[in-house]
């Protein structure tokens, strides 16, 4: 009896050892990673600062900060998760004077308009955004992500105010291989709008979405300070 549990706890220690250095290959991915994506993206900034100020490049430039938020967001996830911190835990994040919540949806709407039309229908006013502009990042460009993948024709993005929030409201035709399955577009899946809707949770707020046989909605509920 001794020998077999004496066995039993070599087998479980071996268990445990391969497990840890599994874990620490994986961290060490997760840390390369980090490394090789922080300088890239610090190049892109600096490139789109210098963009910025020549008139010609303006418009690209403006259309990639809603982008630069987003990676730097990512970027501060993958650190937090090899640190083994939550996401919402990383100090620093960027916040947003109000002109600038508005300019970051522009922003993302641009970003996708070259390669689908993207009409910004601005109602919501001059918003005191004073939180997580990474967040917001990640929600506006997954909800913009899955309309240019999954449906058809023109994009239509609508922000008004609904009592204390701003409403960001996403709709475009189904695409005709989506119409086929009415079940299964009625049923949010996919990582992205699992993303937008933890993003949108993170800000205070919630996504809605709503599809029927011809259109999908996407919402962002965002609540506001003021």
């Amino acid at each position: 009896m001794t020998a077999s549990f004496a066995i039993a706890g070599w087998i479980a220690a071996a268990v445990l050892a391969l497990r840890a250095r599994a874990l620490a290959g994986r961290l060490r991915a997760v840390g390369d990673a980090e490394h090789e994506l922080r300088g890239p993206l610090a190049a892109v900034a600096l490139a789109v600062e210098s963009a910025r100020r020549r008139p010609a490049l303006r418009g690209l430039a403006d259309s990639l900060e809603s982008e630069l938020v987003r990676a730097r967001a990512g970027l501060a996830d993958l650190t937090a998760a090899r640190s083994g911190r939550p996401g919402s835990a990383v100090a620093a994040r960027p916040e947003l004077e109000p002109a600038g919540f508005e300019r970051l949806v522009r922003s993302a709407a641009q970003a996708w308009g070259r390669t689908r039309r993207v009409s910004v229908d601005w109602r919501a006013g001059s918003v005191p955004l004073r939180r997580d502009a990474g967040a917001l990042a990640k929600a506006l460009g997954n909800v913009l992500s899955n309309a240019a993948e999954h449906g058809a024709g023109p994009i239509e993005l609508r922000a008004s105010r609904r009592s204390g929030d701003v409403l960001i409201e996403v709709t475009n035709p189904v695409s005709p291989a989506a119409r086929k399955s009415v079940r299964g577009l009625r049923r949010e899946r996919g990582r992205g709008l699992g993303i937008a809707r933890r993003s949108a949770a993170a800000l205070g707020g919630e996504l809605e979405f709503e599809a029927e046989r011809a259109r999908v909605r996407t919402a962002l509920v965002v609540p506001v300070d003021g």
